[in-house]
């Protein structure tokens, strides 16, 4: 199976848009030619199966985002009105936590020089705006302006200078979003910058490949296919601009082009290729990633640490557990970091395997120094610890298959963050296990925040929105009873709730027998849930408690925080599980969160819509506080 490319290229294709398409050829023989565009014998010989599309190309979006009219290519592209098969800003975490193809960029820091033109030009104003807004929506919407000028304006050449758009690269580029706003904008920079003669350097192809594969949630076989016409637009680039450096060099095609030349050449390096192997992981299609990989051996260039970590999404996909501690030990020994280490976590934990993180983030809170911690008597230890009977085989040797690492306990000197406090959370809300994430919650809140501020500043950990998002996942899942397969010592601590001192608002949870719920392994027996209305009630009160600007902080945005549609229907589903549809009940919490975080601004889904016209339908603000239906 091969990939073949037609014409045009993606970037001049915008107000053109084509369609991709993937052919099936079974050549004799093939080779590596002149560049990675060319055809390429994959290793093995079946014909890749494309799944039916459940979404738009991003060749037919872009035909029908982009007027008719629009035939100036300064023209900066529309951004659209939401959509429910779009993906939204906020990245799941079982990807975010996997997919590190973009942050192992070296972005640079993109200088500005002032405008050499009249300060009283709204040029200049609209210039500076772009350097110093207030934020990157100001800083957009003046380049959106000084489009305008451009296409009202009779003047020969661009009007915004080309430092300028690579300043709005770099500022996209580090931008920590997904979704189709935000890959839109960049290419819309991208092409101003290539339609107005400038060069586009690797960072801004790698970025934009990236992106490329970032609007919808769910990544598949079209989007890696998006991704590659992407990549050989950028290698027809890298050639155009040798054969330009050539001729104007006075060298032929078979002299040596100096380095100081060469190097200005944006090729395809490690970093392409590995977001190419990242992309090609998260379709979790074995052709698609036969195929990167395919290309990166033909490429002859050395495999980085994270080039790895890129197969990581693709070893969960297919349950290849023995692959996991392997892209670990790649990064030892001077490699290692927190994230790499929280990554190899979630997919143990995503797989089922909680018990093995679970070891894992104690042996990483051992390493936290007595004096940043709260230490909590009654919390039993034991339980999932690194050094229980668990961890350790008969012969005395470590079991863990992380922790037995050559040389992973002398190198893993790091503590836990933000992330792999929020990822335990998650994880354990997610198979049920409400008061194991209670105690990491606690654990977090008890904790001094090192990893990422200066030696003086000693704060601890302050609640993350996402959390929430988690305990409100599990509630979804798991109110009104549930079936599982995890042993009881994963399930339920064998301590009572009250006994232990958890932050404000967990101290108050109660296990109420409201729902028992069935345990069918190692034996059948009941206990009685947490999962309870009462407890969730509290939860959503210290949500509702939450100061936004202190929250956003936390999560490191510079804009409020803002409820993702998941997380609110979550919310609704979670109450509308523990209280048997109650429907006065769901218009209530409704209209407590439309209070607290202002819904007029967002634009929730259809499903969300259709949710909120029913309950405010159903029931009247003013004259129903007692909870009377409107007849």
């Amino acid at each position: 199976m091969l990939f073949n490319f037609p014409e045009p290229t993606f970037l001049n294709s915008i107000h053109s848009p084509h369609k991709y398409s993937v052919e099936r050829v079974t050549p004799e023989k093939t080779q590596w030619k002149k560049s990675i565009i060319d055809d390429l014998d994959l290793p093995n010989k079946q014909s890749m199966r494309i799944p039916p599309l459940q979404r738009l190309k991003l060749s037919k979006l872009s035909q029908k985002l982009i007027p008719d009219e629009a035939s100036d290519p300064f023209s900066p592209l529309p951004i659209p009105p939401d959509a429910d098969e779009l993906q939204s800003d906020d990245t799941p975490l079982d990807e975010a936590f996997t997919d590190n193809s973009e942050d192992m960029q070296d972005l640079p820091d993109v200088e500005l020089e002032q405008p050499d033109v009249h300060p009283s030009d709204e040029r200049t104003h609209l210039l500076r705006k772009i350097k110093v807004g207030a934020s990157f929506e100001d800083s957009w919407d003046a380049y959106s302006r000084l489009i305008d000028l451009q296409k009202s304006s009779q003047e020969d050449g661009p009007h915004i200078p080309h430092h300028y758009l690579h300043f709005l690269a770099s500022r996209l580029a580090k931008m920590d979003v997904g979704g189709r706003r935000h890959f839109f904008r960049l290419l819309s920079v991208l092409t101003c910058l290539r339609t107005s003669g400038g060069t586009i350097f690797d960072w801004e192809w790698n970025s934009l490949i990236y992106r490329s594969a970032r609007i919808y949630r769910k990544t598949t076989v079209e989007d890696y296919r998006v991704a590659l016409g992407i990549l050989k637009d950028m290698v027809n680039s890298a050639s155009i601009s040798e054969k330009e450096l050539r001729d104007s060099s006075g060298l032929s095609s078979n002299d040596v082009l100096p380095d100081e030349l060469d190097n200005t050449i944006a090729r395809p390096d490690i970093v392409t290729y590995t977001i190419l192997l990242g992309i090609a992981s998260r379709t979790g299609n074995s052709s698609a990633v036969q195929h990167a990989l395919s290309m990166l051996d033909a490429s002859r260039l050395p495999w980085v640490p994270k080039t790895h970590s890129a197969m990581l999404t693709y070893y969960m996909h297919t349950s290849q557990f023995d692959a996991f501690p392997r892209v670990l030990a790649a990064f030892l020994p001077g490699d290692l970091d927190i994230m790499i280490i929280t990554r190899i976590m979630w997919a143990y934990a995503y797989k089922g395997r909680i018990r093995i993180a679970m070891q894992v983030y104690d042996f990483l809170r051992g390493n936290i120094p007595p004096e940043d911690k709260r230490h909590f008597e009654e919390t039993p230890q034991g339980s999932f610890g690194w050094d229980s009977k668990e961890t350790f085989s008969p012969d005395g040797t470590v079991c863990n298959p992380i922790l037995s690492i050559p040389g992973f306990i002398d190198h893993a000197t790091m503590t836990p963050n933000g992330i792999t406090y929020t990822m335990m959370i998650q994880a354990l809300c997610y198979n049920g296990d409400l008061i194991g994430a209670l105690t990491i919650f606690r654990d977090m809140l008890s904790t001094i925040r090192t990893s990422d501020r200066p030696a003086h500043i000693r704060e601890f950990y302050k609640p993350r929105p996402s959390i929430y998002r988690s305990f409100f996942l599990g509630f979804a899942r798991h109110a009104g009873g549930v079936r599982t397969s995890l042993s009881r010592s994963l399930m339920v601590r064998d301590y009572e709730m009250d006994t232990m001192p958890l932050p404000e608002f967990a101290a108050r949870l109660t296990a109420t027998p409201r729902d028992a719920m069935t345990i069918t392994s190692p034996g059948n027996f009941r206990v009685d849930s947490p999962w309870s209305l009462e407890n969730l009630e509290i939860i959503l009160e210290n949500l509702l408690d939450l100061d936004l600007e202190t929250a956003a902080a936390e999560e490191e945005k510079s804009a409020a925080v803002r409820l993702s549609d998941r997380t609110i229907y979550w919310i609704m589903v979670s109450f509308a599980k523990t209280t048997n549809n109650d429907w006065y009940k769901l218009y209530t919490v409704w209209t407590r969160l439309d209070k607290k975080f202002d819904f007029s601004q967002y634009r929730l889904s259809k499903r969300l819509r259709d949710m909120r016209d029913y309950l405010i339908g159903r029931f009247e603000p003013a004259d129903n506080i007692d909870g009377v239906e409107r007849n």
